[in-house]
């Protein structure tokens, strides 16, 4: 288990903290069941979340039956509570699956040696993060199920970084493209706290590299 702090230079002042780091975290309940309904479908296996913020995503994926999880999140207020919380000395690993807390810049670490089988995220929106959060994780996972705002799957930086992959025909034959296998619009806007539990619409996303087959399409009530 690793915790690498940044330099506290490299982090917005304290007031303007949680809006440019975009901490608005998923409701737990929802996290779960985005978990669940992508374990139905394809098994979780090493779960990259990119953005855990105070852990949402990575108890999701634990319940889920994830076999591993290494968590990223750049603010070391989130990101040690979260790694005391994963700590072997309080598990065992029959309990919950080995986790990796690794506090810095997702965007600007080095790929894994080996890629994740599945990308599980409520990725930061704050000047196109999204956007660029997505695309790392698409290059390092083999699947990514993310929690977006609709607006997400619009916009020509998002389409360049993202949306462009999806279904192209040569990816796809190189074995590196993907599909959208899953697709859920949520009727209800999710409750992050404050102001921003009513700000936009949702969706979740379920991308997977060689995917071919139909997109299953629900909408959560």
């Amino acid at each position: 288990m690793t915790l690498v702090l940044p330099g506290v230079d490299t982090l917005p002042p304290e007031p303007l903290r949680q809006t440019a780091l975009s901490q608005w975290f998923t409701p737990q309940p929802l996290a779960d069941r985005i978990a669940r309904w992508a374990a139905q479908a394809v098994p979780l296996g090493q779960v990259l979340e990119p953005s855990a913020g105070s852990g949402v995503f990575v108890r999701a994926a634990n319940a889920a039956g994830a076999s591993s999880v290494t968590a990223v999140e750049i603010d070391p207020r989130y990101a040690e509570p979260l790694r005391s919380q994963h700590s072997p000395y309080r598990f065992s690993l029959r309990d919950v699956p080995q986790c990796e807390v690794c506090c810095g810049d997702y965007l600007a670490m080095l790929a894994p040696a080996e890629i994740y089988d599945t990308a599980l995220m409520n990725p930061p929106y704050e000047g196109g993060l999204d956007g660029k959060f997505l695309a790392k994780a698409m290059d390092e996972s083999r699947r990514v199920v993310a929690l977006l705002r609709l607006d997400a799957l619009g916009g020509k930086d998002r389409h360049e970084r993202v949306w462009s992959q999806i279904g192209a025909l040569l990816g796809v034959l190189a074995g590196n493209g993907y599909g959208l296998a899953g697709l859920v619009v949520l009727v209800k806007r999710p409750d992050f706290g404050g102001e921003h539990g009513a700000m936009g619409d949702y969706c979740v996303v379920d991308l997977r590299r060689g995917w071919t087959g139909d997109t299953r399409v629900e909408w959560w009530t």
